[in-house]
Order: structure tokens, then C-alpha cells, then sequence
């Protein structure tokens, strides 16, 4: 007995330094997953200016499909750029549902950055006990904004929908439509 306890104490100390270690992030109120501290985006030191390429004046829309447990459904997802770096990214049921755009507590946050003419975004979220940063890459053609996973961390987003292949790789379709929201908000991310 006491060869397992000297094993198994170990053992558990480990694992609880080992998860408290890996969390980075909290729920908020509204149910979403924040960062504790920024520095999870490092990103935020890249971020110049915005490019003439993102309205920061728009949303960025795709009609996508998620596995569900009782099977499949259609949900819109929108992005929403900031003007200092920071990204909005909303999930709904319903087609432009302006009161969780304007709600910078609701989504996923993130950063973005511009480089040769290429978005570089990171979007955070937990999936399970451990946050995750994970990294997309993109690019705009006229008002449609192409977006690919490059991490190898699971996508938030849809397991399938408007998707094109352009050299042989899987990009998500975004529309542009233009808006108006309520007063300019800062977010803190």
C-alpha cells in the first residue's frame, strides 16, 4: 500500500501543477471564454495600422454547418475588425444579429495583423481544461475574405459550408456587408 501511495502522490501533484499550469483563461458572464492576461495573443506587437483591404465599417459573414449531438445545423458567423488589431468572432442562429456584434462580451476575441498583403489572425478559445490560440491565415478578393486554419489546433468554426479550394487548399468564404453600430466601442483584448 505504501509503494502505491509514494507512486501515486507523485503522480497526482504533477498533474494538478501540470493543469493548473495550463490554464490561461476564465468564463466571463456571458458565457465566453477570456484570456486572464493578453499576452496569450502574440500577435498584438505585429498590428501597425489597418489595411484598406479590412472595413473596419462591415462584418465579414459565412453560412456554415455544425455537428451538433442531435446532428447537424445552419448557423452564420461573423467577424467583426477593430481598428487597433483586435477581431470579433460571433456565432448565431440568426442572420445578422447585430446585439451580439455590438456586445463586445459575446464570441471569441482575437488579434490580427497584415503582412504582404496577407491577413495573419488568432482566435482564442478553451476547448476542454487547456486554452488554445489558434492560427489562421487569409487574404481578400474584392469584398470576400478567405480564411484557412494553420495550426494544428481544432477550428472553431464550421465543419463545412461556403468553402473554396484555391491551390489545392480549403478556405472558408467570407461576404462582406456593410453595417452601422452603435458608437465606436474599444475593445480590451
Amino acid at each position: 500500500m505504501k509503494t502505491i501511495q509514494r507512486i501515486l502522490l507523485p503522480l497526482l501533484l504533477i498533474s494538478a501543477a501540470f493543469i493548473s499550469c495550463g490554464r490561461k483563461g476564465y468564463t466571463n458572464a456571458s458565457g465566453m471564454e477570456r484570456p486572464v492576461k493578453q499576452d496569450v495573443f502574440s500577435y498584438a506587437n505585429r498590428f501597425t495600422s489597418v489595411p484598406k483591404e479590412i472595413d473596419t465599417n462591415a462584418i465579414y459573414v459565412h453560412h456554415c454547418q455544425f455537428q451538433t449531438g442531435g446532428g447537424t445545423r445552419l448557423d452564420y458567423a461573423y467577424f467583426r475588425f477593430f481598428s487597433g488589431g483586435q477581431v470579433l468572432y460571433v456565432v448565431s442562429h440568426e442572420k445578422l444579429d447585430f446585439t451580439n456584434l455590438d456586445n463586445l462580451d459575446k464570441g471569441m476575441i482575437g488579434r490580427y495583423y497584415f503582412k504582404n498583403g496577407k491577413l495573419r489572425l488568432q482566435l482564442f478559445y478553451i476547448p476542454g481544461h487547456f486554452y488554445s490560440v489558434s492560427k489562421f491565415r487569409g487574404f481578400f478578393r474584392g469584398d470576400s475574405l478567405f480564411i484557412r486554419n494553420t495550426t494544428n489546433t481544432p477550428s472553431p468554426w464550421c465543419i463545412s459550408g461556403n468553402m473554396e479550394s484555391i491551390l489545392e487548399k480549403k478556405f472558408f468564404k467570407w461576404e462582406k456587408q456593410k453595417v452601422t453600430f452603435k458608437p465606436a466601442q474599444s475593445p480590451n483584448w
